[in-house]
């Protein structure tokens, strides 16, 4: 099976809008156990890449850690997106220095 497909996971109201993109969206809640459902779509050797909330993000590698052997073996980038509803209320300042963090932890690269 090729290795192709992108697919964000997080809340639905968070998610929605990638599908505009053609991604596939996996809504889930912070109660569905979620490191098994994004386990299962590395191994499943269909997804290239997959976008989660930055929750889902944190949760994931305190579960697995960051170099998780599952995304090493299975070749996919697991990439953190911003939680539209935690920042939305927030200054900017602190909205654009969450966004830097995040290209931060995407990317390996700090941008000042």
């Amino acid at each position: 099976m090729q290795q192709n497909k992108i697919a964000v996971v997080g809340e639905y109201s968070t998610i929605l809008v990638y599908k505009t993109f053609g991604w596939e969206i996996v809504p889930v809640t912070q109660k569905d156990n979620v490191v098994e459902i994004i386990s299962k779509m590395i191994t499943s050797k269909q997804y290239r890449a997959i976008f989660v909330t930055k929750k889902i993000y944190d949760l994931y590698i305190e579960t697995k850690g960051v170099l998780s052997q599952e995304l090493i073996q299975n070749d996919v980038s697991l990439i953190p997106l911003v939680d539209i509803d935690e920042i939305k209320n927030l200054p900017q300042k602190i909205r654009i220095s969450k966004y830097k963090e995040l290209a931060r932890i995407a990317t390996s690269i700090k941008l000042d």
